[in-house]
Order: C-alpha cells, then sequence, then structure tokens
C-alpha cells in the first residue's frame, strides 16, 4: 500500500447498508430498482451482516449508514419500524468489545408520516443507542415541486434530528449550482443545516452525470467565494488536515462485505475503468493519481482529501494540467489569508 495514501486515511470507517431497493422516488443519478422489495422482511437478520463486517474493520469508530431504497416512505409498514428497532438494539448489544459506533438513517424526507420516523430515534435514544438523519439536497435530478415542498417542510420538522445534507457532484448538479437560483438551498444554508458536497459515484448514467475535472473545480471555487460554511471547503479554509474517505468504507451486503467501492463490486464494473481487477483496482488507482501529482511534496497535502480516485481513473475523463485541488487551496489563501 502506498504510506502516502496511508497517511491520509480516515481514523473511522463507513458502512453502508442497503436493507432494500424500492423508493418512492427515482433519482437519475441512482443505481437501484426502485421496484424491488427484497429484504424487507429480513431487516432484523441484518444485525448479524453488519456485525460481522464492524469484526473486520480495523478503526476503533465505525459509522454505520443504514439505507434503503426510501426506509421511511409512506408505504413501508409500520411493523417495518420494530424491525428496524430491533435491528439497532441487536448491533448494540453485540457490537464488538472495544469499538464504538454511531447509525445514519439515510433518507429522501420525503413522506407524510414524519411521526414514525421521531418515535424510532426517540426509542432509540432512550437505548442510549447514537442516531442521526442523513439527507440529500440536489438542485437537479432527484425533487419534482410536489416533493420539494414535502422536503423543505420535513427537514425543518426534523432538524434536530438531521446531521448532514449532503449534495451530489452531478455534471448537471454542478451546472444548477452554478446559476445561483435555488432559494431554498439558500434558505438552508442560512439555517445552519450542516451541507457535505460529496463526489458522484458511477452508475448506468455515468455518461451524463460524471463530472470532468473542470466542472469540479468551478463548482468548488464558487462555494469557496460564496458558500464558504459547506464542507468540505469550510475544513480547507481552516487549514484542518482532510482525511480522505476512499477505502474507509465498505459496501455491506446479505453475505458481508461486497467492496470498498460499488463501482468495483462484480455486478457494477464499468468496461471505461482503466482497472477491473476488483479490489486491487483501489490500490492501482490511488498510485496513478499521487503519483501524477506529487502529492507528497504538495504544500497543501495535509490540507487535502484527494478527491475522488475512481473518477480520475474513467477513461475520458478530462484532466486539466494542474492539480484542480492545488488551484482551489491557493484561491482560499488568496481570498482569507493574504490581505
Amino acid at each position: 500500500m502506498n504510506p502516502i495514501v496511508e497517511n491520509k486515511r480516515s481514523k473511522s470507517s463507513e458502512l453502508f447498508v442497503n436493507l432494500f431497493e424500492w423508493c418512492n422516488l427515482n433519482c437519475e443519478f441512482c443505481w437501484q430498482d426502485h421496484s424491488d422489495w427484497t429484504g424487507i422482511e429480513q431487516i432484523k437478520e441484518r444485525a448479524f451482516d453488519i456485525l460481522s463486517a464492524c469484526r473486520q474493520e480495523m478503526n476503533s469508530h465505525i459509522v454505520i449508514n443504514l439505507m434503503g431504497g426510501e426506509l421511511f416512505a409512506d408505504k413501508i409498514p409500520d411493523y417495518i419500524f420494530d424491525d428496524y428497532f430491533e435491528m439497532a438494539r441487536i448491533i448494540d448489544q453485540k457490537f464488538p468489545e472495544g469499538k464504538s459506533f454511531s447509525i445514519n438513517w439515510v433518507t429522501n424526507l420525503v413522506y407524510h408520516n414524519t411521526s414514525r420516523v421521531i418515535q424510532l430515534l426517540e426509542r432509540l435514544e432512550q437505548e442510549k443507542i447514537s442516531c442521526r438523519l442523513t439527507t440529500s439536497f440536489d438542485f437537479h435530478g432527484r425533487f419534482k415541486p410536489a416533493n420539494l415542498k414535502i422536503f423543505e417542510k420535513n427537514i425543518y420538522e426534523l432538524k434536530s434530528y438531521v446531521g448532514t445534507v449532503s449534495v451530489v457532484l452531478t455534471k448537471p448538479n454542478i451546472a444548477e449550482l452554478l446559476k445561483n437560483e435555488s432559494s431554498l438551498f439558500k434558505k438552508l444554508y442560512s439555517s445552519d443545516f450542516s451541507f457535505y458536497f460529496d463526489y458522484y459515484s458511477p452508475e448506468k448514467n455515468h455518461k451524463v452525470m460524471l463530472p470532468s475535472e473542470l466542472d469540479i473545480q468551478k463548482a468548488f471555487s464558487f462555494l469557496i467565494d460564496n458558500y464558504p460554511n459547506v464542507s468540505p471547503v469550510n475544513l480547507w479554509i481552516k487549514h484542518e488536515k482532510n482525511e480522505m474517505t476512499c477505502q474507509s468504507s465498505s459496501i455491506v451486503g446479505h453475505q458481508g462485505v461486497r467492496g470498498k467501492c460499488r463501482a468495483l463490486v462484480d455486478d457494477y464494473l464499468f468496461p471505461e475503468l482503466k482497472t477491473t481487477d476488483g479490489k486491487e483496482s483501489n490500490h492501482k488507482m490511488e498510485d496513478r493519481f499521487v503519483e501524477k501529482y506529487n502529492c507528497i511534496q504538495c504544500e497543501y497535502y495535509q490540507r487535502c482529501g484527494l478527491g475522488c480516485f475512481l473518477q480520475h481513473d474513467f477513461k475520458g475523463f478530462e484532466s486539466l494540467p494542474t492539480c484542480l485541488y492545488k488551484d482551489l487551496f491557493r484561491q482560499i489563501d488568496e481570498r482569507y489569508y493574504d490581505n
């Protein structure tokens, strides 16, 4: 393993657990079969897959991201919420000694029955099980107008439970961000929601969704100037060490850990990748990136999360003549520190 990259790894691990794929939305950049209810009757049993994955993790703290589909949609039967509770309680009771965990319930917030969600979180709180909601905001490709109104109502109603609001950096999303026309985003930003701008994980629509390096640079440059409190921009501005998350996360299926990156799991391998040899691809992609940009010699090495290696490994991915992140750090220093 490249010692440069190992030094940048997150000190906590993340597990991504899809309990089923059925969903009440159909986002343009999602890879799932949203008509598939498989797994809905095995919620409690999934606790043991999760525990098995946690035992394999080297880090002492593990963030467990529980996902659908949509876990809390109005069509989900009430008894499934009891199954969610029991699954979390089994994880808590049998969690490996010497390790800690927290749970993120990943939700699109587009449903009418929020009382079931609040009741679940409060029951878990009484058991002293650490839980938060994680949701997403998108400028393009997720919400129709009616759904957007439901999302806005619910995100404020559930604000005390919401941890992170992620934004996926797809090409269309970036184009809409740069227009700066979303009144709801501005409202949420001024309401101190914690935004995280995350990298797009390629799926079947990647020819339309995959941004170029220039797109990513424009997006972050715009955020630096206009919305500096979003992550990871706020960490860059504070000169904080920015850990990368690549290979600190794992995809957990019914039979345990399936891989570190969904696009490198056998079911989803793309011919557009320069390497398609499974787990080894992760390290080869990392090595190519850090060697290309000589990251260890960069003055911004500690502050940089190094980006998404997978995107840079796609054939035909537009490349800038210099590292896009180095230019962004220079922009930050000129704007916030050179006066």
